[in-house]
């Protein structure tokens, strides 16, 4: 069943029904809760605000929402202000398996960066890897990481894409 197919349902109701399908953990379902209920109320919510309501540190927040991006669940997008789409969790039957080339281009990045990449940056690259081809990002990666010595960013990446389609 599609949860489009049936606007009437609660989504809170939905995520706590089907708890156990979706395979998330408890920290990770209390999130997607409040994400949920902020959003109906039209209130923003940031990490630490997630933080202070469940009595996490913010870096367990920020872990989390990551997890369930790559489980397809959660889309963040960072545009002055932190929104969050939830309608992944009501799109599929189960945690959706992260595609290994995005595995791969991630890992690529990461050595790269020397660091994981933060939330925002995983919405950069997964935007990325849906618009170009593996080798082409791979290339403006590497550009970055000549011509930024030591301090390669997802926004340079971005461009380097950008003006190689242009051209």
């Amino acid at each position: 069943m599609r949860f489009d197919d049936h606007p009437y349902i609660d989504k809170n109701k939905y995520i706590l029904y089907h708890l156990e399908d979706l395979k998330m953990t408890k920290t990770q379902a209390l999130i997607c809760l409040l994400i949920n209920f902020y959003d109906e109320i039209k209130l923003e919510l940031s990490y630490e605000d997630i933080a202070n309501k469940l009595a996490i540190d913010v870096s367990k927040v920020d872990e989390c929402i990551d997890e369930l991006v790559d489980m397809g669940y959660l889309k963040v997008k960072v545009d002055g202000h932190i929104s969050y789409d939830l309608s992944g969790i009501f799109e599929n039957d189960g945690p959706k398996k992260v595609d290994n080339n995005f595995k791969a281009i991630l890992s690529d990045f990461e050595t790269v960066f020397n660091r994981a990449l933060n939330t925002t940056e995983l919405t950069i690259l997964s935007e990325l890897v849906d618009t170009y081809p593996k080798d082409k990002i791979i290339y403006a990666l590497k550009e970055a990481e000549v011509y930024q010595k030591g301090a390669p960013n997802i926004f340079y990446v971005r461009s380097v894409l950008e003006n190689d389609q242009k051209s």
